[in-house]
């Protein structure tokens, strides 16, 4: 009997998590980093596994997106991520509010994903974060990286939805409800 409650108050739960009222995005979604760290690949490796229409391209170009109809930006800074891709802070900045500029022109929505946790929440991550946040239709955030509550904080003024998760796998079924 106690495995059935546990298997019942397990199933609610997740109900509960899944009825927040997401957004559903159009394919195919255009995936990009924020910082050039491990998250964006990560994110490509669970898109494919939850066969959605994407791209991956971590440096992509605002001149891109007329082929995509969402794109994901996924926010964490790494120093050696962003030297391997010949940027620096100050480029990377460059290059994602083009990306920014260019969706708003287009009418693009945009996904701000933070899935690395703690460990990619430094100043360059949080300014990047800050960035994207405004532009931004939905968040897609890892518990452990909202300790603080800064995403809760970044969302407040538009009031734009959070889809939270504690592990890594838990992205793929998010990723198969959000997009088409």
């Amino acid at each position: 009997m106690k495995k059935i409650m546990a298997v019942i108050t397990v199933i609610f739960a997740l109900a509960l998590v899944w009825a927040g009222d997401y957004p559903v995005f159009s394919g195919p979604l255009l995936i990009t980093s924020a910082g050039q760290s491990a998250g964006a690949v990560q994110l490509k490796v669970l898109s494919t596994k939850a066969k959605i229409k994407f791209e991956y391209d971590g440096v992509a170009k605002a001149e891109k997106l007329s082929s995509f109809k969402s794109v994901m930006i996924v926010v964490g800074a790494s120093t050696k991520g962003l030297g391997a891709a010949g940027l620096d802070n100050d480029k990377e900045m460059a290059r994602v509010q083009t990306i920014l500029d260019k969706a708003k022109e287009l009418g693009i929505p945009v996904i701000l994903a933070h899935i690395e946790g703690a460990s990619r929440r430094g100043s360059t991550s949080d300014k990047l974060a800050e960035l994207i946040a405004p532009y931004s239709s939905l968040y897609i955030i890892v518990n452990s990286g909202n300790e603080d509550g800064k995403f809760n904080k970044l969302a407040e003024p538009k009031k734009t939805p959070i889809a939270f998760f504690d592990k890594i796998s838990a992205i793929q079924p998010i990723l198969s409800e959000i997009i088409e």
